[in-house]
């Protein structure tokens, strides 16, 4: 017999996951969903994104990710699933993450069992530390006039199994990843003008 530690690593099944990423920077904002609709364990999208400003600073980065997990072989009933979210991104190739915590949200499972399926949508959560979140906004400002600056962002997503009495049953690390790219521009500044003599002569 599985221990239940090995149970849900060797025999859970990952029928769907998604992400929707939402930006939202100085007057200019976007909206991109990502879903996958393939049945393959572990698959975890999100759709690049992209938005400008007249300063082009990034002020907003959320997702609000979707997944849905199958057990079975579990020692208890499953009652509770933890979801544990980092993010990470590509500045200077290094790994660099700000001092926010980890976005940790636990759900009930409607019908607990030893065998299941559930689906669960997660609060949208922000991901710069200006809005609690764990990567420095900063490292996203494209600070040239018109000039545009890319980041890769990693999510990486633990799981883990509970029991009815908050036994842990299981836990998957790294469960899902996936990265997508933030885009930010810096929109061209430009002046203008029109403007006549108002000649006489006499």
């Amino acid at each position: 017999m599985d221990t239940p530690q090995r149970s849900v690593l060797d025999r859970r099944t990952v029928l769907k996951s998604a992400a929707g990423v939402f930006v939202a920077a100085g007057t200019g904002v976007g909206a991109i969903a990502a879903s996958s609709q393939s049945a393959v364990a572990g698959e975890f999208t999100a759709a690049d994104t992209s938005t400008s400003s007249n300063d082009g600073t990034l002020t907003t980065l959320e997702i609000a990710p979707e997944f849905t997990i199958d057990w079975d072989g579990q020692e208890s009933d499953v009652a509770e699933i933890e979801y544990v979210v980092t993010a990470s991104t590509d500045v200077n190739s290094q790994s660099s993450t700000a001092t926010g915590q980890a976005i940790q949200t636990t759900k009930a499972v409607s019908t607990p069992g030893k065998t299941g399926s559930v689906t669960h949508t997660l609060d949208t959560a922000g991901l710069l530390s200006n809005n609690g979140g764990m990567l420095n906004g900063g490292n996203f400002d494209a600070n040239t006039d018109g000039g545009d600056n890319s980041r890769t962002v990693e999510l990486t997503v633990d799981v883990t199994l509970f029991d009815g009495q908050s036994n842990q049953l299981a836990t998957k690390p790294g469960m899902f990843q996936t990265t997508f790219v933030v885009t930010v521009s810096n929109v061209a500044s430009s002046t203008s003008g029109s403007g006549t003599a108002n000649t006489t002569s006499s």
